[in-house]
This record gives structure tokens, sequence and C-alpha cells, in this order.
């Protein structure tokens, strides 16, 4: 029920996550709302650092077509899921977030 609840609010699943991203069938924009430093520790390949705290401040310039598909993560997917509501409430309209890194990035290396 929880990944039903979560695929409603525009959340995915990191297996599907990872599928999407081992396949190249994405053309979503992947952004990690994790710290500049949890960044610097780990993140996933090609994906862009905007942390959650810098989002409102530094959104415009680093997205500025708000119809520009996202993928937002962060270590546990609370921090993607509070991005996405703010970023909707900006009008960014292509928005999924990733439940939990950790479990996207296991998955990743699972599959490499």
């Amino acid at each position: 029920m929880k990944h039903l609840f979560g695929a409603l609010l525009g959340g995915v699943t990191a297996a599907a996550f990872a599928h999407r991203m081992l396949s190249g069938t994405t053309s979503r924009l992947v952004i990690d709302v994790g710290s500049s430093e949890e960044f610097s520790t780990e993140h996933i390949p090609g994906a862009r650092s905007l942390p959650l705290e810098q989002l409102e401040q530094q959104v415009a310039s680093t997205i500025p077509d708000p119809a520009t598909p996202l993928t937002l993560y962060c270590r546990t997917g609370e921090k993607a899921r509070l991005a996405a509501e703010r970023l909707r409430s900006l009008g960014y309209t292509h928005i999924e977030s990733v439940s939990g890194m950790r479990e996207a990035m296991q998955k990743l290396h699972q599959l490499l």
C-alpha cells in the first residue's frame, strides 16, 4: 500500500528507477536534494546536486523550464518528497521522487 500511495503522489520505487537508469529509457533530469556533503560522499552518476535548503534560491537558474521532467532523490526519500512539494508550488509540473537513494544505489550496483 505504501508504494501505491507514493506512486499516486509522483513517487517511484528504487527498483523501477534503477531499471530505467540502466536501460537508458529515461530522459529525466536526476536531482539529488540531499546535502552537499552527502552528494560529495555518494551520488547517482549523472545526477545534479540541488540541496533542499537551497532549492527555492537556486532552482530557477538550475532548471529554468518548469516543464522539465525531474526525478528527485535523497538518502531516505523524505527530502525528495518535500522538494517535490515545493517545486510543484513553484509551478514545476513533471516531478517524481525516488523513495530512498540507498536502496536505489544498491539496486544499481547489483545490476552492474
